[in-house]
């Protein structure tokens, strides 16, 4: 058992349940809970808060679930990371996903005024789990 892959599984239901919340609180047009003196709606609504007319929160639905269904897997079914395509799949997302990290945290920092607690935590968590995947697993 690795314990990192665990540990990459409680964060993928984290940023599971944020997406989540963050989806829902947009679908029912209530604001949700933002730390004071943070400007979440400067952020969701920023050209920076969508990927192809998609709001990110509802991106982090999907890529949170894969990461929750593949490292849940694999640390479930150790035996599956002898499969050759496995690591080099997970390798693969998780740059992915940490370029996109990246870049939307530089978007946030640069362009977006104020800052968005919900957002920068959801940020966290892709470099989290990168640093756990290449460094601890």
């Amino acid at each position: 058992m690795n314990i990192f892959y665990l540990i990459i599984v409680i964060l993928a239901v984290a940023g599971l349940a944020a997406s989540s919340y963050l989806t829902y609180s947009r679908r029912q047009n209530k604001p949700h809970v933002c730390l004071p003196g943070s400007n979440c709606a400067a952020a969701e609504e920023s050209p920076y808060g969508k990927i192809f007319g998609i709001p990110l929160e509802i991106l982090g639905i999907p890529y949170f679930l894969a990461l929750l269904a593949g490292y849940g897997a694999v640390f479930l079914y150790p035996e599956l990371q002898g499969i050759a395509y496995v690591p080099l799949g997970f390798s693969i997302f998780n740059t992915i996903a940490e370029l996109f990290s990246l870049y939307f945290l530089f978007a946030q920092i640069v362009f977006i005024p104020g800052y968005c607690a919900w957002c920068l935590s959801i940020s966290a968590l892709p470099t989290l789990i990168y640093a756990l995947a290449y460094f601890g697993g």
